[in-house]
């Protein structure tokens, strides 16, 4: 087990005990989730390490990794799945038609590019992180556009890679690899033919993480490669849970949202904003991922009770989304659209 001495936020050596949650997925032991004392930010210490975390991970109930359609739950997720994918292109498409970003000091908007004319055609590059199966990057390649994956999982990365015919990365770090190495192949041909040309590395218009960075242990990394690979004028889109939603405060240690071990960090708007803020990352929009409440008040309330009760989970989901109408949309689980910051570069970071 690894034992965060500080906090991945802000650095900060303090932090308190917050809540003891069990795996109700795969081994059934208890962690403890702490929230720093000075940014109030919670994760899960002490963790798996990297090397141990795999364990956790093998276990058929864990369907984001599997395309099974055995079962009720299983039949409802994948329904749900389909109309969550749809979304996801639906605000991607938006972003790219909308042309550039104007960046103002005392606020972010999204306004139209005169040349916006040229996104007709929506000549995209993304790069899925956390692919999983692959079926977000399947929709994408579908309306053509450029697609890159990376899944550590070998088994999700199979199915990626056999849906998609294209290769899927095992970490994010084998394309700076790549990147890096054309930078030197470059710089020794421009050498011998004395002259200098422009580096071609590989970036994207969009990086898209669905519930997938709250899994990161190397995370300070993780988000500086993200800003390298991202272009000047690309976005970075985030989906993670909210345990700072009404649910989470209802259901407390049974909330499904905090998913144990698997879940290194839990984040609320204000802080992802922070650790965000540390690699030049502005958060600009916010966007809430309402079938979520109602996945995770059937799973919390299965945890609770020891059955699924559809009829209550649909109920407390229904009431988790419009308590977030009313609450600064502190939804179950929030999509953060962002951008790099003008005129910047990444900054050091914490180390964990």
């Amino acid at each position: 087990m690894d034992i965060l001495k500080n906090c991945p936020v802000c650095g900060h050596e303090q932090h308190t005990n917050f809540l003891t949650c069990k795996d109700y997925t795969v081994s059934h032991e208890k962690f403890s989730l702490v929230k720093c004392n000075q940014c109030d930010f919670c994760f899960t210490n002490p963790r798996p390490s990297a090397t141990e975390i795999g364990k956790y991970y093998e276990s058929e109930k864990y369907i984001s990794h599997s395309n099974t359609k055995k079962g009720l739950f299983s039949i409802l997720y994948q329904n749900i799945r389909q109309k969550a994918l749809k979304n996801k292109t639906n605000w991607i498409e938006k972003l790219a038609k909308s042309g550039n970003l104007s960046y103002n000091l005392k606020g972010v908007k999204l306004k139209k590019d005169e040349n916006s004319e040229k996104n007709k055609n929506l000549d995209i590059s993304i790069l899925d992180y956390g692919c999983g199966t692959g079926e977000f990057l399947n929709i994408c390649q579908q309306k053509g556009w450029e697609i890159a994956g990376i899944e550590p999982s070998e088994d999700a990365r199979l199915q990626a890679i056999n849906t998609n015919k294209i290769n899927i990365y095992a970490d994010i770090f084998e394309i700076l690899e790549e990147n890096q190495k054309k930078t030197v192949e470059n710089s020794e041909k421009d050498s011998l033919e004395n002259n200098t040309q422009e580096t071609i590395k590989k970036q994207f218009d969009f990086i898209t993480l669905w519930h997938v960075l709250e899994h990161v242990h190397d995370l300070d990394n993780t988000i500086k490669a993200f800003y390298d690979l991202l272009k000047e004028d690309g976005f970075l889109l985030i989906a993670v849970p909210n345990h700072a939603t009404q649910e989470a405060g209802y259901y407390k240690e049974y909330w499904a949202g905090y998913d144990v071990p698997r879940h290194l960090y839990h984040f609320t708007p204000k802080t992802i904003e922070k650790l965000l803020k540390k690699f030049d990352f502005e958060v600009i929009q916010e966007y809430p991922m309402i079938y979520d409440a109602y996945y995770i008040s059937l799973l919390s309330g299965q945890y609770k009770n020891g059955y699924k009760n559809y009829i209550w989970a649909t109920l407390q989901g229904y009431l988790s989304n419009q308590h977030a109408k009313k609450n600064e949309g502190n939804y179950s689980s929030v999509l953060y659209i962002c951008i790099k910051r003008e005129a910047s570069t990444p900054k050091g970071s914490n180390s964990q």
